[in-house]
């Protein structure tokens, strides 16, 4: 097993570990990933074969993201994934970071655990399987556009309410996203692989947070994903209301400092497990 950093040419062996897995990423999603963090992301390789890989996304250079965190089945059980993992955790320290996260599936939370992550709490991915959505709720948003990057900086928007600055990430995602912005908030939508992905999805408010999420679901004319962290039942209810059902459970790990978990009450959507 030889472990080397991950780079764009392989991101076509890394899409087939992803449809292994089931999961929703896309080949943009990686290179996002790959250009924002390009010295933080690692492949293991068996044979010439890429055998796993694990992603890291910073922000600040004060707190991280692990993810992307996959192993071939035919790999399994070798000590592939202990080794990515100790080869981004010891990325992360040497950078400092002073809390690195990951949103655990139920199969890598005991590897997770061994490693010396902490459960802070689990939440769902809900899926909505409605193709076509009530279209009345546009009112004043700037839906559809990718313009709301300068918006973000002068308002900060998205500091405010994260607690940390990752518009150079944002700004990343808007090139695939449609987006929508209030005075409070600011709301994403993309195309997966198997369904549109809602997020992020950030606001004070759960009535601003209803109303983004609403101008951004008539976008998507196929399934919908999105990860809710948070547990207010206004939205839980718009979720049922919209025809969502929760369909996975992800468990929110940290390892480091302490962490400040206010700023996640103002999540109604990550912007993927992969990085926060």
């Amino acid at each position: 097993m030889i472990i080397d950093l991950l780079t764009p040419g392989d991101v076509h062996s890394a899409m087939r570990l992803v449809e292994i897995a089931g999961w929703n990423q896309t080949s943009a999603d990686w290179h996002r990933i790959l250009g924002y963090e390009p010295f933080g992301c690692f492949k293991a390789m068996v044979d010439d074969r890429l055998a796993g890989t694990v992603t890291t996304t910073s922000y600040e250079n004060r707190i991280a993201w692990i993810g992307m965190m996959l192993v071939d089945p035919d790999y399994r059980r070798q000590g592939i994934g202990s080794a990515l993992m100790q080869k981004a955790i010891d990325y992360l320290n040497s950078k400092s970071i002073e809390c690195i996260w990951l949103d655990a599936t139920p199969m890598g939370q005991p590897l997770y655990q061994r490693l010396g992550f902490q459960a802070l709490y689990s939440f769902h991915r809900w899926h909505s399987s409605r193709g076509v959505f009530c279209k009345e709720i546009k009112k004043n948003f700037n839906s559809v556009t990718r313009s709301i990057s300068l918006q973000l900086t002068h308002q900060g928007l998205d500091l405010r309410h994260f607690g940390y600055d990752r518009l150079d990430y944002l700004g990343r995602l808007l090139k695939s996203s449609d987006a929508a912005i209030s005075q409070t908030g600011f709301g994403m939508i993309r195309q997966g692989r198997i369904a549109h992905y809602l997020g992020p999805l950030v606001t004070s408010d759960v009535n601003d947070a209803i109303e983004i999420a609403s101008s951004l679901v008539v976008i998507a004319e196929n399934d919908i994903f999105l990860d809710y962290p948070g547990g207010d039942p206004q939205f839980i209810k718009w979720l049922y209301e919209n025809h969502f059902s929760p369909v996975r459970t992800l468990t929110r790990m940290w390892l480091g400092k302490q962490p400040d978990v206010k700023a996640f009450q103002m999540q109604f959507a990550i912007c993927d497990p992969a990085t926060g």
